[in-house]
């Protein structure tokens, strides 16, 4: 089953990764992963999808991988993001969020 990319969906999934690190601030977080706040803000709001390069630094940061950063998989998620992750609005964590 294969599924679509969303930009918006990939944003929300980084913004929980964000919120699972404890980072309140997203120039924190995009400073973290050298990127510009503006950056950022436009691939957490849908606006622009994140490029390989930095997606690559925010799964070396949390322990996300591309697969859930890019379409919403999270078999492979270790299980303590997994965690960490289930305590967010429902409807965010993979597949019914697309």
């Amino acid at each position: 089953m294969s599924k679509e990319l969303s930009w918006s969906s990939v944003g929300k999934r980084l913004e929980l990764l964000r919120a699972a690190k404890s980072v309140k601030q997203q120039k924190i977080f995009a400073d973290l992963i050298g990127a510009s706040a503006c950056q950022y803000n436009n691939w957490a709001l849908g606006r622009q999808i994140i490029p390989v390069e930095y997606a690559v630094k925010v799964c070396g940061m949390t322990g996300a991988t591309l697969d859930y950063i890019y379409l919403g998989n999270s078999s492979a998620l270790p299980m303590h993001l997994v965690s960490a992750l289930n305590i967010m609005p429902p409807g965010l964590l993979g597949k019914s969020d697309d």
